[in-house]
């Protein structure tokens, strides 16, 4: 995958007077602004008071490249019964495997290695009755929406969910095998562990950080 970053730079305009005591208080002024600006980025409802985070998706190159800053961080969404039978409608693509990457706004390497998880179907279903979890395409605690069809994916519940609380007895027999056959790592950790990674990426970068999904 070959991109490359650009950053824009917002330039502040002072204030110029004759003598400093002929110059307004600006603070109140600014700190209206700073709140229209959040306003803008944020949701808002019919109140105008802010709601989720509203993180920037684009797609580059076949690739949906989501935008995180800090601010971001811990306003995504859980998923609601919408999108649950969303990535469970016979109509919604299944991908095998999902490729993912990430990195520090600002850092353009020429390509980036993705990571690859498989995303096999579970053999039955769970006790909730279906066969896929709705996957965030970017994590919850980065902002990602659970809400919205277009941020979740069909995702094989044991890597989503990372352990067998909802698992039938057979059905963690089958994990296990799964595991095993993986390599013998816990599947979730192949996949939360990235995300976690990312968060602590964003939390420490001034610039944010993107992050790169697409599944095969």
């Amino acid at each position: 995958m070959s991109y490359s970053s650009k950053q824009a730079c917002a330039n502040q305009q002072g204030v110029i007077g004759a003598a400093a005591q002929t110059i307004p208080d600006q603070r109140p002024f600014a700190a209206l602004q700073l709140r229209q600006q959040q306003l803008m980025h944020n949701g808002t409802n019919s109140s105008a008071a802010a709601v989720l985070q509203r993180v920037t998706k684009t797609t580059v190159s076949g690739w949906e490249r989501f935008e995180v800053h800090k601010g971001d961080l811990g306003k995504g969404s859980g998923t609601n019964s919408t999108t649950r039978a969303h990535v469970n409608d016979p109509s919604t693509k299944k991908p095998s495997s999902i490729n993912f990457a990430y990195h520090e706004i600002g850092i353009s390497p020429t390509s980036i290695t993705a990571n690859k998880i498989e995303n096999p179907q579970s053999t039955l279903s769970y006790k909730s009755g279906s066969y896929w979890d709705a996957g965030h395409k970017l994590g919850r605690q980065n902002g990602g929406s659970g809400t919205d069809t277009d941020w979740v994916f069909p995702q094989t519940p044991s890597i989503n969910q990372g352990n067998t609380r909802n698992m039938t007895e057979l059905e963690k027999q089958q994990y296990e095998t799964f595991v095993d056959s993986q390599g013998g790592d816990t599947m979730s950790q192949k996949w939360r562990s990235h995300e976690d990674s990312f968060n602590s990426l964003v939390s420490k970068s001034s610039a944010g950080g993107y992050w790169w999904f697409k599944p095969s």
